[in-house]
């Protein structure tokens, strides 16, 4: 709000989507709570936004040093667009994009902000913690933390030019599933193939069509845990 934002939405995005006491919530923001069937993470936004910042964003499945670094579920084992490894975060920044909505911040640790910096030049980030681990991080204390989430943010919504929407195109997602029965059984949608045994891959018209068929890829998955 320091920064000239007249509408702050909050989409509490993490297990149940229920953490946020709304009650503790700042007086100016609003708070989405609980699970859509649009677009998870960043539920309720379109085209009337002119900024997405994600805060406690993970780094994507697989990442060997990336604290608990997963893609949405634990049975997501890859996603990359155009040939390009993202995670959960540039899964939300291509959905944005499709609406022409910028991605001006990110904070995780330290493998996340590298991941999002290579997808987004000029996005604003702060790393909370280094990873020793997966199961292990050296963190910064609350106050440092809060310190530079303020101070970041501020400078990126302060920004002369945000960083550009991402809105790759073509756009051909990639889906690396669990076991071959998930691979097999997503190939039977239509415009989607099979690449090898745990592979699929889809084209898709804009960032709203790649993530809407990726929920659908991703239940289908979720019945082979």
């Amino acid at each position: 709000a320091q920064a000239g934002a007249q509408e702050i939405v909050v989409k509490d995005s993490h297990g149940p989507a229920t953490n946020i006491l709304l009650d503790k919530l700042d007086g100016r923001a609003q708070l989405i709570s609980g699970w859509g069937m649009n677009h998870s993470m960043v539920e309720g936004l379109d085209e009337t936004f002119d900024a997405l910042l994600l805060v406690g964003y993970h780094a994507m499945a697989r990442t060997p040093t990336g604290a608990l670094s997963h893609t949405m579920t634990g049975y997501v084992h890859g996603v990359a667009i155009n040939g390009q490894p993202v995670g959960e975060s540039g899964i939300a920044a291509l959905y944005a994009g499709a609406y022409g909505v910028p991605l001006v911040f990110a904070s995780g640790d330290a493998a996340l902000t590298a991941e999002i910096k290579a997808l987004i030049p000029g996005v604003q980030t702060v790393t909370v913690k280094n990873s020793l681990s997966r199961q292990g991080s050296m963190m910064k204390s609350v106050e440092q933390t809060r310190r530079e989430i303020e101070s970041e943010v501020f400078r990126a919504l302060s920004a002369e030019k945000f960083p550009e929407p991402y809105q790759p195109q073509p756009i051909e997602m990639e889906y690396t599933t669990q076991t071959p029965e998930a691979a097999q059984l997503c190939s039977y949608i239509p415009t989607v193939e099979r690449v090898d045994a745990l592979r699929v891959r889809f084209p898709a018209t804009d960032g709203v069509a790649a993530s809407n068929l990726f929920y659908v890829i991703r239940t289908i998955c979720g019945t082979f845990q």
